[in-house]
């Protein structure tokens, strides 16, 4: 990202975009090369589990490959990391599938950041030439770069209640989860699970549930005992 900035300060807007997507785009390849040639081993025995995980959501998206590829790359989840070292083991073509999806995908967040370094260029310059730099227009400017750098996010924040819904999770109880509520969500049986809270909104421990369901259950049966007509006054 960074180096990506600076050269947006350094370079024209279409000269800095094209020479940092395929940066990003050959040094991806690199890492998807050495993986599969030198780690793979290393690279299953380490992260065997997640990317059983992720190759199932890899075997739904096959038939459009590429399309997902540029998803992962404009909301990194997996991390770009991951992706690059896993695809050579989950049967991932590199041609054009993963580089190209990748130069696609890397294009989006690297027009935000070049923008960024021509605004920061353009603020530098005119602070040394003594112009005012707290114009409405550069705030604007700073705005819509921070506006472009909130997208990933969005995307990833959509694309996880997508695949939420398909799994029949309540993305309501998923975005309560999010949020640091009681409710947690098991995908074995697909239904919420509430938590037993206390009088202070507190999720009460296992030992203090199996307390308080006895003292209810002797409440309950002493009441009960008390208005029953069979008992003897």
């Amino acid at each position: 990202m960074w180096l990506s900035i600076l050269g947006g300060a350094l370079f024209k807007f279409w000269v800095a975009l094209i020479m940092v997507s395929l940066a990003s785009a050959i040094g991806a390849t690199n890492c998807y090369l050495l993986s599969r040639m030198f780690f793979s081993k290393l690279v299953k025995r380490k992260f065997g589990d997640r990317m059983e995980k992720w190759n199932t959501q890899l075997e739904r998206h096959r038939n459009n490959l590429m399309s997902y590829i540029i998803l992962l790359r404009l909301a990194p989840f997996p991390p770009n990391w991951f992706v690059n070292i896993c695809s050579p083991h989950l049967n991932v073509p590199l041609w054009p599938e993963f580089f190209l999806g990748t130069l696609i995908g890397v294009s989006a967040p690297s027009v935000v950041h070049v923008q960024a370094g021509m605004v920061l260029e353009k603020l530098v310059e005119d602070h040394s030439s003594g112009v005012d730099v707290l114009t409405l227009k550069n705030f604007l400017m700073l705005g819509a770069v921070a506006l472009l750098a909130a997208l990933p996010v969005l995307i990833r924040w959509v694309l996880a209640r997508h695949e939420a819904k398909k799994v029949g999770i309540d993305v309501d109880a998923l975005d309560r989860e999010e949020e640091g509520g009681p409710v947690h969500t098991s995908i074995a049986n697909e239904d919420p699970i509430m938590e037993p809270l206390d009088p202070t909104g507190v999720i009460i421990p296992p030992e203090r549930q199996h307390f308080l369901r006895r003292t209810s259950s002797v409440s309950i049966t002493k009441a009960g005992q008390q208005h029953s007509p069979l008992t003897p006054q």
